[in-house]
């Protein structure tokens, strides 16, 4: 994006011909993503070949700054040999001189833009006060099955939420089954429900992800698509049925999940949503595991969903 940016800058100042600012324009997309292959590869030998012990840290994002800026500067060196330099054009004979523009014309157009833009921030301020719930979270989850020892140290590694549940309970003749609701309210840079951050298992943890596919389950009378992911570390497996809850809507993807937070921003809903997850233990087999989450589920399903109804309350 930013070097589309400032190619598109480039490109209007050095050139004059629509076909040169186009294909400039392209190359300012094509190249570094290109060039963007080669510094992730370089990132992964660097790691390697030092055993961890560099590109590991900030000596990894300040690689990536310079060579994000040499690759600028090469594509901007390269394209200033088919610069076209700007040529003054003479007046046609007998041609009627063009009108010079007073500062008094451009006092409303300057006033317009400075209004323009000034509306953008009063307007996020507005709509971020207009969200905000002042309440605290009340999520009061209580099922009809007897609580169980936790089988497993998994904890998924999320943004601190701002309220939790993390509860095993037995299932007769299936295996236990372990469920955790990370809620969001107010969401920001500390605490999103949505970002890059969140991850399954945390980073050189126990836990390592090795499969993940969608699925689509019933729960409380109703299809639900989720996604299912195998967790391994030497203390044994975990199948982990998860997915999102936003506005009422139920999502497995990042993106969908941001369109719909920014959905109900603007429809003055707030921004409460929900991480909920499932997890069963297994062996070489995740049958059994697969069985005993879509037991809970069926039965326990329409719970969850009022639970998470009953918190946003609104």
């Amino acid at each position: 994006i930013s070097s589309f940016t400032l190619g598109c800058l480039y490109a209007y100042l050095t050139y004059r011909s629509t076909s040169r600012r186009l294909m400039f324009i392209a190359l300012s997309v094509i190249v570094p993503i290109v060039a963007n292959g080669l510094r992730a590869y370089m990132i992964v030998m660097i790691g390697h070949t030092s055993d961890m012990a560099l590109a590991t840290g900030v000596d990894h994002i300040i690689y990536g700054w310079v060579f994000f800026g040499l690759v600028m500067f090469i594509l901007f060196w390269l394209g200033s040999y088919w610069r076209e330099d700007e040529v003054e054009e003479r007046a046609a004979p007998g041609a009627a001189p063009v009108p010079a523009i007073r500062a008094a014309q451009l006092a409303p157009i300057l006033l317009a833009v400075v209004a323009a833009c000034a509306v953008w921030p009063a307007a996020t301020a507005w709509n971020e006060r207009a969200n905000r719930n002042p309440a605290p979270v009340a999520l009061d989850l209580a099922l009809p099955l007897a609580p169980a020892p936790a089988f497993t140290t998994w904890q998924p590694d999320y943004l601190p939420p701002h309220a939790a549940v993390s509860q095993a309970y037995a299932m007769p003749g299936a295996e236990p089954v372990s469920l955790q609701v990370l809620y969001y309210r107010n969401q920001d840079r500390e605490h999103a429900l949505v970002n890059s951050l969140n991850r399954l298992a945390a980073y050189r943890g126990a836990f390592n992800v090795v499969g993940s596919a969608p699925r689509l389950e019933s729960a409380g009378g109703r299809q639900l698509k989720l996604r299912e992911s195998r967790l391994r570390s030497p203390g044994g497996n975990l199948l982990v049925w998860h997915w999102m809850w936003i506005d009422g809507t139920v999502t497995t993807n990042d993106y969908v999940g941001k369109l719909l937070q920014a959905r109900s921003r603007l429809l003055m809903r707030g921004d409460d949503g929900a991480a909920v997850m499932l997890a069963a233990p297994y062996g070489e087999d995740p049958a059994a595991a697969r069985a005993s989450l879509r037991s809970f589920l069926a039965a326990h399903g329409g719970a969850i969903e009022a639970a998470l109804v009953a918190a946003r309350g609104k």
